[in-house]
């Protein structure tokens, strides 16, 4: 890809010697403009590595273009070079604390702009190197911790990040003073399923199940793959009786799918157990205390006592 030169000035001579001396460089493509306002239409048609500029123009002067050019964030790291005349030097000054990177005076040597121009495209390709190599160890970085909370089969959170989100969201809720609610699933008669049509099939059921979830949370619900056939789902600032609401909806959803193994259809049902802790409702709260570990507790009990009932179904505790 070549490097982009936008050079603004009113002078036509000093234009054309910079066209000369970037003539033959296969990697650079000038473009020109004879003021400042014509400079900054160039900048919003096309990408520019560098702009080479004077100062004294008509319409809007080489200053007011630098100004507009730092206020843009897709512009701002350009770099510029400014062109003064021997009196204005002392206007230099200025023009690097507008942001400029380099100046030369009109009277300059063809050999010295050229190196001038190549020093700036060399640290301009160099910087754009680095931000796309800081971008992709971003993104490599947001995909290992993706990989390291996340259910490689049904990409939900795994068990470790179910327990550390739990712990996170009860300290927000003592603070706070909200009700969090848990509830914990199990998918009946899992191991049979798995024993009669093969584990790929039971692979395919627990992703099923893992959409049903994705479907029908909230975007502030949790929803992990506790381990096996078990799920838990952490509803923040939810009461007892709209996580029943939630468990019982996600329990029709499960009973509705459809599944046809080797030409038979299998029937799906899941049993689940709901609790609760509302902080408002504890007067003071016992740091020594592990709410975390009672409400797993909590609701694992209400869990079994779905199962106990016959399953497909849906239990609280207390």
């Amino acid at each position: 890809m070549k490097n982009k030169v936008l050079a603004v000035d009113d002078s036509k001579l000093t234009c054309q010697i910079i066209k000369d001396t970037l003539e033959g460089e296969k990697d650079i493509e000038l473009t020109v403009a004879f003021n400042g306002l014509e400079g900054l239409k160039k900048l919003k048609e096309d990408r520019y590595d560098l702009i080479i500029t004077g100062i004294v123009m008509p319409v809007i002067d080489g200053f007011e273009m630098i100004k507009e050019i730092k206020s843009h964030k897709e512009w701002s790291d350009i770099p510029v070079i400014i062109l003064t005349s021997k009196r204005e030097k002392e206007k230099t000054v200025e023009g690097l604390s507008l942001g400029a990177h380099d100046y030369l005076t009109k009277s300059f040597d063809k050999k010295e702009l050229l190196a001038r121009i190549k020093t700036q495209l060399e640290i301009r390709n160099l910087q754009v190197k680095l931000l796309k190599t800081n971008q992709e160890l971003r993104d490599a970085n947001l995909e290992l911790h993706s990989l390291a909370v996340t259910d490689g089969l049904t990409r939900l959170f795994n068990h470790r990040f179910f327990h550390e989100r739990l712990e996170e969201e009860l300290s927000r809720a003592k603070r706070y003073r909200y009700t969090v609610s848990l509830i914990m699933i199990d998918i009946d008669n899992f191991k049979d399923y798995n024993d009669s049509y093969g584990h790929l099939e039971g692979d395919k059921v627990l992703k099923m199940v893992a959409n049903v979830f994705n479907e029908l949370k909230r975007q502030s619900d949790v929803c992990a793959r506790y381990g096996g056939e078990e799920f838990g789902l952490i509803l923040p600032e939810t009461d007892l009786e709209g996580a029943k609401m939630m468990a019982e909806r996600i329990r029709e959803r499960v009973e509705k799918l459809k599944l046809k193994v080797e030409d038979v259809r299998a029937k799906l049902t899941i049993s689940a157990g709901v609790a609760s802790i509302d902080f408002k409702k504890i007067g003071k709260i016992d740091t020594e205390h592990n709410y975390k570990d009672s409400l797993i507790m909590s609701a694992d009990k209400a869990l079994y006592q779905s199962k106990a009932n016959g399953k497909n179904n849906v239990s609280i505790y207390p």
